[in-house]
Parts: structure tokens; C-alpha cells; sequence
């Protein structure tokens, strides 16, 4: 990054925070050199913006948070669902209360009329050079400022294709991974690299990494940045929209990553054995989304109700076990929508507005549905709608075995959708079966989306899981009630209606019905029919208190703020991360001058640790981070040293030789690690044959005991530490009982201090401390 400044531009100054940490450089581009730019006045701004030149001493406005959305579409520029709405609207939302936001998304060309999108956005004429797939790639940042917001466009060739962001009619594209990637590593440099008004964010962003496309972006802060002093006061939030979407790969593409090869265990994934191609397929594999969630700070996903659920083996999609030991970080908060696209008063889509006080004109859009889809106009008849993907997870397979009964009431059905072929081609048959009451329009169309949301007493949404849903929001702003299956988001968002407790009470906002059946719709679509048909006065309330709900972006950004905060409460996490991290290449690394050699060996040592007890290693690690609480970072590579020891030592030798460690209250920590390094050697003695550098490891013990004694003033153990150490851990201790005794201390000191730290055993076993 300094060769960087040196060739691009002249330093100023850099803009510091209370705690002396930096959060923004100034720079000036040097004489007659336009490669950076410093005024917001080129990248098509309507905003007025303070421009610095080089003898101002006037400092931009301190604001709550640099924050960084990654993410791989945000309308309008890209969106094929949620994720680009979101990633479109809480920016704007955040930037309207005070804090600096940047979006950095890819610049997606397809040679469509489409592409004009981009037009606004200026090419900032700063170029840099990713290390990743085996090769240098070259990517380009394009700018625009609009609407209080920073959008950073990621431009290379592998962006410039027809379709969509991930694929087109053959399917996902296969180079995604590749692409992403790119994404990933030009997003942390954004913030160190580009002057956007002057300033680049400097390091004490906020990155909010957005689903699997986004989630190396914590893994590269972790492996890649922190190591170096670069972003130690940065934080990163993974927000899971879909955990159903994982980034999963061959495990010989991790080299793809451009990461250290100590890191392949933060994304190693082995998958069950009943999802196995052959019998010779060992099911490994890499996991993007599993890397971001064992070294983001938090995790968030887009409601309350998602958040416990992919806890829950039914709804983790694989990783329930790893997300429940981090669930004290895991948080949810539900979507808003965009209430200026989305308001019946104002919507230029549908033919007459209403409001909240006067909803005559919904009526006058029921009949103008009725008319325009050709179906016979009865403004009393309840009016079904249904608005989504034609796929299992929408439920459509319910509707199908239900639709006949329900056709055979008096009611309207329409349906607006595409996706699989057999719904498509089931939907064009109702219609022709029943002309009078059932309309199915195969594809998607906003003006009618927006038409049907307002013209409809009744959405239906019988999803199988949804992690937040937007058309329930929608329907309820506009009146129209919603039936819905319990779950995620909408279970959150729609409180079913009770005639007898609601009387005064008005919680009521439509129906849920749990276990998704067929049964279980029917009866709460009827139970919704008859309170329109028999009992007005309790439908008009329906309709008015959904129309009252807050749903808006301001309201959801106030719940982000919060978990902001949290987040930088907390020190950077490392618990997950570091027991991923490989021990021995981690602990060698340190102290080596060049460990070219380690990495050559890296494969063998992986060979030696598979063949070791998980629990051995898993236990010393949390032994030592126990023994590190707030010490240097050097703690954190012995705590890999342990790790690594435990690895190449039988599991009845371990108690033994922590407890004779830990009470050698003679001796500095310094003497201590010496001496736990010696007893590595002793113990892989044996595997001299397998690991070469066995000679560096006895080299590194030998020559280093003066340079260990001069941080003996740091490194000293805490009398405190050594007492509680002795206190727990016994010499001669099984294994087993040596885990289950930490576990249960550690719960006991949550309960009695409120300590907030974590780590989980690779074995499934988690602390929470």
C-alpha cells in the first residue's frame, strides 16, 4: 500500500480516531497526475462535497462508522432477488444517518441495453494486482456517488458476459468461484487505496460480507491482513440471506484463494457420506461460506426467526453444529422495503391510490385485476394471490395438491411466476381448467407484481423455509392479508389473527399455519375466506394494522447500528480461526527467516495430523487459550504449539504434561514454551521420516532460549493463571475427563464474570467463554 501512495499520489495526513487508530488517509494526487481523483464533481455527484487540497486543514466530519458492503449485486444496478435489494437500500439507509458507506459490487457488462446502468460511474484510474488461481489478475475500480452512498464498481473481463451475475440459460457459470474471489480480495483493498473525496476509509472499516460470494473477505482479513498489522481494528460481519447457498468446491480449488496454506481449515468441508458421488470419494471439499463464519466477529442473517433456525439440523444446511457454537453472536433483524416504491398512495403501477384513511381505492384495483387478467369482475369474491419462484422451496408442490379443493370454493386464484417447467406447464392447465377462477402468469412482470399486491384480499406463501420474504411486507403495506407458512421471516413478521384475544388488542396481521401441509393451508386459507365473507368489521382491522407496521430501511438500520456497536465492543475474533489455522507451519512461521521449506512439507504434516486424535489437539488448544487471555499475540502461536504438540502426542501422556507445564512456577513463560517445544521434538521423534524440517524445529529450540528470555518481562506466567491451571487440571487426567472439566469451568465463568470469547473443538464440542 505505501508503493502504492508513492507512485499514485502525495500522503497528507491520516485522520486517527480517540484510541490513535487509523481510520482514513488524506491524499493528493501528484502535479499533472490524474490517476487518482480527488472531487466527487467527476463521478457524477448531485451532492455537494468537501474537497481537500493540500495546504487545508479543515477535516472531513467525524462520523459513527466507515462501513463496507461486499456484495455481488445491489440494485439498481444488479438484482435478481433479495440480496440486491438489500444491499441497494440499508446502505442508503445507513449513509442517511451519518455514517460513510461504500458498496463495492462487480461491474457487470452483458452487451445489453442493460449495461447503461453503469454510465454514471467514472473509471477511477487506479488499477491492482490480485494474487489468485495461479496467476496475477488485473481489476479495475469504477466510482459513483448518489445518494449519500459510495459505489465501488470491480471491473474484469469475467464480469463482461450475457446472463445474470451467476449464471445464464446453461446454468451457473463454472468460473463463479473465480469471480468472486476477485471480488473478495479487490474489497479489502478498496478501502486503502481509493481517495474517495479525499479520503480513503483508512482501516477501521466496518466490512458487512454479504453470502457466500462476499465470505473471504473476514478469511482474508484474518490469514492475509491482521497478520501484518493491516486492519487489527477493522471488524467483519457475515450476513447469511440464504444458507442454503454455500460457495462448496473441489478442495483442490483452494489454492484458488490466494490464502496462506495454513488457512485450508478455516474452508475445509467434508461432506456426509450419504452425499458422495462413488465409494471412492472422500467428500472433501472447500466451503466459502464456512470459512466467513468461523472468522467473522458476528453473523447476521435477515430475521429473528432464520437466525434460530439454521441452528437447528432441519435448517443449518450442514453447519447447525458450527453455528450453535457461535450462536451468542448470531443475531437477526428483518429486511425493510423500499417504502417509496412500495406505497399505494404513490404507486405508479396501479390504477387508483388508497391510503390507511381512505382504502376505497383498493377496491377499484381489485376490479381493475379482475378486468385486465379476464376474470369474471365480482369486487366481493375473495381474491387469492400468489407471487414467487415455482420451486420446491416456495412450496408450490403444496399449492398443486391443494388448489383443486380450494378451486372448488367460491374464490378467485391468480399466480405470477417461472421456474421449474412441470409448475409452469401444471399452472397453463388450471387455467384451462378452471377459466373463471384461476389465472397463471408464467414469468415475471413488476407492474403486475405490483398490481396483483394491491388488487388481492389475500397473499399466499406457503414457503418451506424463507429467511426473511419480502412479499408478506409488501402485502401487508398494501392491505392485502397474509396467509403464510410459520417460518423465518415470515413467522416473525405476520402474527396470525385470534377473533377472541385480538378483540381491543389489534396484534392481529394475517394467518400462519405450521406443519407445512396441505391440510394445514386449506384450513387457514378458509379460516381467512370466512373472516372476509362473515366478519368485515375484524378483515378492516386486519387490513389496517398491517398497513401500520414500520417496515421501512431507517427502522432496520437502527437494529444494525446496535450490532455495529457489539461488534466493536468486542476484540477482533480469533477463537474459530486460530484452531483452524494449521499448528506446526503457524508456530515455525513466526520465528523462521523463511519457511519456504515448511510449506514444501505441508502436505506431510496434514498426513500426520489426520492420523491423530482430534480430541488431543482440540483440548491443548484450548488449554493454552485459557492460559492467553489478554496477553500478546505471540500467545496465539503457542497456542498453535500446543495444538500441534497434542496432535503428535498419545492421549494419555497429555494431562501429564500440561499440568507439569503449568505448575512450573520457577521458570518464565518464556523457559516454559522452550521446554514445550523440546518435549514436540521428543514426542515426533518417531516421524522424523515424514517430516523433513525436523532439523529446523531442534535448530529453532537451540538457538533461540536468549531471544525467549528477553520477552521474559511480557511473557512471564500470571500467578493468577497457574493457580487456576493447577486447579482443573490433574496430572495423570483422561482426556475426556480433561475436556469435559474445561467446558464446564469455562460455563461457570460466563455465568459469574460475563466473559465474552469463544473457541469450538473440531471435534463438535464448543466453549463459549
Amino acid at each position: 500500500f505505501v508503493e502504492d501512495v508513492k507512485r499514485n499520489g502525495v500522503l497528507l495526513g491520516a485522520e486517527m480516531d480517540e484510541s490513535g487508530s487509523i481510520v482514513g488517509f488524506r491524499l493528493a494526487p501528484q502535479s499533472g497526475d490524474t490517476q487518482v481523483s480527488n472531487d466527487h464533481d467527476n463521478v457524477s455527484s448531485d451532492k455537494e462535497v468537501i474537497v481537500y487540497d493540500e495546504l487545508a486543514e479543515k477535516t472531513p466530519t467525524k462520523v459513527t462508522h466507515s462501513i463496507v458492503f461486499v456484495t455481488s449485486e445491489a440494485s439498481p444496478y444488479s438484482k435478481t432477488g433479495g440480496l440486491g435489494d438489500v444491499c441497494g437500500s440499508l446502505p442508503i439507509a445507513l449513509a442517511a444517518r451519518g455514517h460513510r458507506v461504500m458498496v463495492v459490487t462487480p461491474r457487470y457488462l452483458c452487451g445489453e441495453p442493460s449495461d447503461r446502468r453503469f454510465d454514471s460511474a467514472v473509471d477511477l484510474d487506479c488499477r491492482i494486482k490480485v494474487s489468485c488461481s495461479g496467476g496475477v489478475q488485473e481489476v479495475v475500480f469504477y466510482h459513483e456517488y448518489k445518494a449519500g452512498v459510495d459505489w465501488v464498481f470491480v471491473d474484469h473481463p469475467s464480469f463482461h458476459r450475457p446472463g445474470n451475475p451467476y449464471g445464464d440459460s446453461y446454468g451457473a457459470f463454472g468460473d463463479n468461484q473465480f469471480r468472486f474471489t476477485l471480488l473478495c480480495h479487490a474489497a479489502c483493498e478498496a478501502p486503502l487505496v481509493l481517495p474517495l473525496g479525499g479520503y480513503t476509509y483508512g482501516e477501521k472499516c466496518l466490512f458487512l460480507a454479504n453470502d457466500w460470494h462476499a465470505g473471504l473477505v473476514p478469511v482474508l482479513l484474518a490469514a492475509k491482513y491482521r497478520p501484518y498489522g493491516v486492519y487489527k481494528d477493522a471488524r467483519s460481519i457475515v450476513i447469511i440471506h440464504n444458507l442454503a447457498h454455500q460457495g462448496v468446491e473441489p478442495a483442490s480449488t483452494y489454492s484458488n484463494f490466494g490464502l496462506p496454506p495454513e488457512w485450508y481449515g478455516a474452508l475445509g468441508w467434508v461432506f456426509p457420506t450419504w452425499a458422495r458421488t462413488h465409494a471412492l470419494d472422500t467428500g472433501e471439499a472447500v466451503n466459502i461460506l464456512k470459512g466467513a463464519i468461523v472468522t467473522a466477529d458476528r453473523i447476521l442473517t435477515v430475521s429473528q426467526g432464520y437466525s434460530r433456525e439454521i441452528t437447528t439440523p432441519e435448517g443449518g444446511n450442514g453447519l447447525d453444529e458450527l453455528l450453535s457454537s457461535r450462536k451468542t453472536v448470531v443475531n437477526g433483524i428483518t429486511n425493510g422495503i423500499d417504502i417509496t416504491e412500495w406505497n399505494p398512495s404513490l404507486d405508479e403501477h396501479i390504477p387508483s391510490h388508497y391510503s390507511l384513511n381512505d382504502l376505497s381505492g383498493k377496491i377499484e384495483c381489485k376490479i381493475a385485476l379482475q378486468r385486465e387478467l379476464g376474470l369474471p369482475i365480482r369486487p366481493d369474491c375473495p381474491l387469492i394471490g400468489f407471487i414467487g419462484r415455482l420451486d420446491y422451496q416456495k412450496g408450490i408442490d403444496i399449492i398443486l395438491s391443494g388448489t383443486p379443493d380450494l378451486l372448488q370454493d367460491d374464490v378467485q386464484f391468480i399466480m405470477l411466476g417461472s421456474g421449474e417447467k412441470q409448475y409452469e406447464d401444471w399452472m397453463r392447465a388450471t387455467e384451462a381448467t378452471f377459466k373463471d377462477k384461476f389465472r397463471g402468469w408464467v414469468g415475471f412482470n413488476v407492474p403486475i407484481s405490483h398490481r396483483i399486491t394491491a388488487g388481492c384480499d389475500i397473499l399466499l406463501m406457503p414457503s418451506r423455509f424463507e429467511p426473511c420474504g419480502l412479499n408478506q411486507l409488501y402485502a401487508m403495506r398494501y392491505g392485502t392479508v397474509p396467509v403464510i407458512h410459520a417460518t423465518g421471516g415470515l413467522g416473525d413478521t405476520v402474527k396470525t389473527f385470534n377473533p377472541y384475544a385480538d378483540e381491543g388488542k389489534g396484534e392481529g396481521t394475517g394467518w400462519g399455519f405450521k406443519p407445512l401441509t396441505r391440510e394445514r393451508m386449506l384450513d387457514a386459507l378458509w379460516v381467512a375466506i370466512e373472516t372476509y365473507r362473515k366478519h368485515k368489521r375484524c378483515w378492516g382491522g386486519l387490513m389496517k394494522r398491517g398497513m401500520e407496521r414500520d417496515y421501512s430501511w431507517d427502522n432496520a438500520a437502527v437494529q444494525y447500528e446496535d450490532v455495529f456497536k457489539w461488534a466493536f465492543i468486542d476484540p477482533p475474533y480469533v477463537g474459530l480461526a486460530l484452531s483452524y489455522a494449521a499448528p506446526v507451519v503457524s508456530l515455525l512461521g513466526s520465528f523462521l527467516p523463511s519457511f519456504t521449506e515448511i510449506e514444501k512439507e505441508l502436505v506431510s504434516v496434514e498426513r500426520v495430523l489426520k492420523v491423530r486424535t482430534n480430541i488431543a489437539a482440540a483440548a491443548a488448544t484450548a488449554i493454552s487459550l485459557v492460559v492467553v487471555t489478554e496477553f500478546e499475540p505471540l500467545w496465539f502461536e503457542f497456542s498453535a504449539a500446543m495444538a500441534a504438540k497434542a496432535a503428535a502426542t498419545p492421549t494419555t501422556e497429555i494431562a501429564a504434561w500440561t499440568s507439569a507445564l503449568c505448575n512450573d512456577s520457577n521458570h518464565s513463560y518464556a523457559i516454559a514454551l522452550v521446554k514445550g517445544l523440546r518435549f514436540v521434538l521428543q514426542q515426533i521423534e518417531v516421524l522424523k521420516q515424514e517430516i523433513s524440517y525436523y532439523s529446523l524445529l531442534n535448530a529453532l529450540v537451540e538457538n533461540t532460549v536468549a531471544e525467549f528470555n528477553l520477552c521474559d518481562s511480557w511473557l512471564n506466567f500470571s500467578a493468577a493463571v497457574r493457580k487456576y491451571m493447577r486447579s482443573i487440571i490433574k496430572p495423570g487426567m483422561p482426556m475426556v475427563d480433561l475436556c469435559e472439566t474445561l467446558e464446564n469451568t469455562v460455563r461457570k465463568l460466563i455465568s459469574e464474570n460475563g466473559l465474552q470469547a469463544g473457541i469450538a473443538f473440531p471435534t463438535g464440542c464448543s466453549l463459549n467463554w
